[in-house]
């Protein structure tokens, strides 16, 4: 395969971007570069009622923007790959190198949030105020470890409502579907001038499939997407790539499990209350359906339940793992999934391309500049989307 047209540095897009100004409805300035643009498109969700019913009249959930980056030339483009981030995710910072390069390669890439997280999240949980109410309850815990600011506010919901976990995700699975749909059928909509001399306000033709970039948690909201519906008309020629994402929390050896303790995703207490609530025999009223069979099997690994549909997509699945992954550990993965096709040494699973340790000092300042790749980790990003691109791109 040729060189692929690496996208290292993304900052002076991402901040062009302006994604803190994000509001549905609300017009977005494109920014465009000779070979990518970066525009948004509205989206609103149809299966509030899927949650709690305290969650459902969150208007940010519902009604919502999101980012697309699209080839500068090409459209109407027929596939588009929809990246699919992590757990306690409050921004799109760290995927516009993986979005920015897939554009630069001819591919359409669409950034979705998945429910609750990124701007999603309502306003009021972004605020000073209510991020230090919460982390003071946090940390008064007898017994609670790793609160801080970053992981505190998804840490007392989940602690308070486990079952959000699988709610969140059945509401963001059928997004999705509409999603895909509105792909299919030409009729996503961006935002951009009314001539669409920038970019066709309809820049995908009917018949567009969809393709998925899935991490963490986003890889697990996949997996169970295409292991129901992937006979779907609209998911039926879909690929999908599972980065760091699909290992058990029941397994006996819990080093091969999922553990998402950490400064960045959630505190002990939340951690330790979510996968017991996911262990035992309480959460099985809330999978008795569809989506949930799919859910407990990947986090159980029911290898009796996942074996003959994982192997019917496994032609359509490609799976990364990451040695230095302390929260999705790639031997866990291969408990679920088998072999991987890729196992890299990257850096810590929050932070893939940017830290090798999310515990170290001034780790936030590293982060911070997560829209461009750190020099350590160039090389394994070039491999990272090398794989991809060959994947989804042939």
């Amino acid at each position: 395969m040729a060189s692929i047209p690496l996208v290292l540095h993304t900052e002076p897009y991402y901040k062009a971007f302006r994604e803190g100004r994000l509001r549905w409805g609300v017009p977005h300035p494109p920014v465009a570069t000779d070979r990518f643009m970066v525009v948004k498109a509205d989206f609103r969700s149809r299966h509030a009622h899927l949650l709690l019913p305290e969650d459902q009249q969150e208007s940010d959930n519902i009604a919502f923007a999101h980012p697309l980056v699209l080839p500068r030339h090409g459209a109407p483009f027929h596939r588009a790959v929809i990246i699919l981030h992590g757990l306690n995710e409050s921004e799109y910072r760290k995927f516009f190198p993986w979005a920015c390069t897939l554009a630069s390669a001819g591919l359409p890439v669409i950034l979705f949030p998945i429910t609750f997280l990124v701007n999603r999240r309502p306003r009021m949980w972004r605020g000073k105020a209510k991020t230090q109410q919460c982390l003071r309850a946090r940390q008064s815990i007898p017994g609670n470890t790793v609160a801080t600011r970053f992981n505190t506010v998804l840490s007392e919901r989940l602690d308070r409502h486990p079952e959000r976990l699988f709610l969140g995700g059945r509401q963001s699975y059928c997004d999705l579907l509409d999603l895909a749909a509105s792909l299919y059928n030409g009729t996503l909509t961006v935002d951009g001038p009314a001539d669409g001399a920038l970019v066709p306000r309809q820049p995908f033709g009917e018949g567009t499939g969809v393709d998925f970039l899935a991490y963490s948690i986003g890889g697990y909201l996949t997996l169970g997407l295409l292991l129901e519906q992937g006979d779907n008309p609209h998911l039926a020629n879909s690929r999908a790539v599972i980065f760091c994402a699909a290992a058990p929390i029941t397994h006996n050896d819990p080093a091969l499990n999922t553990n998402p303790l950490s400064p960045f995703i959630l505190d002990g207490r939340a951690t330790e209350h979510l996968g017991g609530f996911y262990r035992s025999a309480d959460a099985e009223p809330l999978l008795a359906n569809p989506e949930g069979r799919w859910c407990r099997a990947i986090f159980r690994a029911e290898h009796a339940v996942l074996g003959p549909r994982l192997r019917n997509i496994r032609s359509r699945v490609l799976t990364i793992g990451n040695t230095a992954d302390m929260v999705v550990p790639a031997a866990g993965m291969e408990v679920t999934l088998g072999p991987l096709d890729h196992i890299l040494t990257l850096g810590a699973h929050e932070y893939p391309f940017s830290v090798a340790d999310v515990w170290q000092s001034g780790v936030t300042r590293r982060i911070a500049k997560s829209y461009n790749i750190h020099p350590a980790y160039e090389a394994g990003f070039r491999e990272f989307m090398q794989a991809v691109i060959e994947f989804v791109g042939r």
